[in-house]
């Protein structure tokens, strides 16, 4: 009898030893994979599937500035003239940001002419919103406004070409290739969104605002664009009649303009501004989605192609990564 007793203690040490072991190699596993989705994670994008990534945000006014001069910094012919710098800029350009272009051109023309006064203008190196930094001269008067500045930069670029946008894609590839020198097994492929792509992200989006709800229990969303204090909640034409006006207000100067790229709450799945604020070029040329600032909600939930032939102040683009392994 004892030796049944010994069999069966046996056999249960076995059993929990090979349950233990089965356990630490479903862990060891997971962290393997948490670590592999890890590895393949793309600057400021959110994962769509498992190759494909999506810039979380609409590209910035910074984000452009910083691959315009990445292009000039090392000019083959020496330093570049600022006319032909200026042909990267947008050729539309909503008129209140006008003067961050200014100010960008400005950095060259003092390098040209080699007449910085440094009583008059003080060197900044900027880095937000844009995958590497870039300087602009300021004024004394310029550097009481920084914050004010930064905002500008931040929000999204628009007035620019198809093809323009196409030759960034191409540097943006780059990049992020460059960013993972020690891993040549991956390759990044800068992309526009296909109009299906759109569709699914947007859709998406209008759920979540649908099905959005306070901690009570009730929805908190009135007609998938206002809150139950009256606030928009996203960039569209409109009333602004609530609390958030007149810190906008104060902010951009107006409240019919487009506003930052990370303004506004992310929607369900963690993008920002799909709805509103700037329409953005697709895959198809002459075919932008998302609708814009000028537009009414009602006619932005309708997710209607928005057909353009030039470019315009009230369309930006965002771009997909495919990476390949």
């Amino acid at each position: 009898m004892i030796y049944y007793y010994l069999a069966v203690m046996m056999k249960y040490y076995q059993l929990l030893l090979l349950t233990c072991l089965t356990m630490a190699c479903t862990a060891g596993y997971a962290q393997a994979k948490k670590e592999k989705n890890k590895e393949i994670l793309v600057y400021q994008c959110l994962r769509y599937n498992d190759s494909v990534h999506v810039k979380q945000t609409e590209v910035s006014i910074a984000h452009w500035l910083a691959y315009v001069y990445a292009k000039f910094e090392d000019h083959p012919d020496g330093d570049p003239d600022p006319g032909e710098v200026a042909k990267f800029l947008p050729d539309s350009v909503e008129q209140s940001n006008q003067f961050l272009f200014d100010m960008f051109l400005r950095y060259w023309k003092i390098i040209v002419t080699n007449e910085l006064d440094e009583e008059q203008y003080e060197k900044f190196v900027w880095n937000s919103q844009s995958v590497r930094s870039f300087p602009l001269y300021l004024t004394k008067e310029e550097k009481k406004e920084y914050d004010h500045i930064k905002t500008f930069l931040n929000k999204p670029i628009t007035g620019l070409t198809f093809e323009a946008i196409e030759e960034f894609m191409i540097w943006q590839s780059e990049v992020l290739d460059g960013w993972r020198k020690e891993d040549e097994n991956y390759t990044h492929e800068v992309r526009f969104l296909p109009r299906l792509i759109y569709d699914d992200l947007i859709e998406s989006t209008k759920t979540g605002l649908r099905n959005s709800k306070e901690k009570d229990g009730t929805l908190s969303v009135v007609g998938d664009s206002v809150n139950l204090k009256g606030c928009h909640l996203y960039n569209y034409k409109g009333s602004q009649s609530c609390p958030m006006s007149e810190g906008r207000f104060k902010e951009y100067g107006t409240l019919t303009s487009t506003v930052a790229v990370d303004s506004y709450n992310p929607d369900i799945d963690g993008y920002y501004n799909l709805l509103g604020n700037v329409a953005e070029m697709t895959a198809t040329k002459g075919i932008a989605k998302g609708g814009h600032w000028g537009m009414y909600a009602s006619e932005i939930l309708k997710n209607e192609d928005l057909k353009y032939s030039t470019p315009s102040s009230k369309i930006g683009f965002r771009f997909m990564v495919v990476v390949r392994k």
